[in-house]
């Protein structure tokens, strides 16, 4: 990464990226992507089998009931910060019977 655009790091780089500029780094920040929260890589399938394990089949509903089970907030946190949130219809595929 170059620093000497990206000073905030990937947040900065994706953003730039997101709006259009292209850079030398763009290959190996797409790849980091990926590895960490593409379609099948760590941090999708480690937050994902969370929602499994507790058996939790809804994405957060600021009117559920508070003594449901909290699915990893720092999970959540991390997955953000790759610019990837759990939306319905993914966590619904992964509940599919081929999972």
């Amino acid at each position: 990464m170059n620093h000497d655009y990206d000073v905030r790091d990937w947040f900065q780089w994706y953003t730039r990226f997101f709006h259009g500029r292209g850079c030398e780094d763009d290959d190996k920040q797409v790849s980091r992507w990926n590895k960490s929260v593409g379609e099948t890589r760590r941090w999708r399938r480690i937050i994902l089998k969370r929602y499994l394990a507790l058996w939790v089949r809804e994405v957060f509903d600021d009117g559920a009931d508070e003594d449901s089970p909290e699915v990893g907030p720092v999970m959540h946190q991390t997955c953000d910060s790759w610019a990837f949130e759990v939306k319905q219809n993914v966590l619904d595929e992964f509940w599919s019977p081929k999972h």
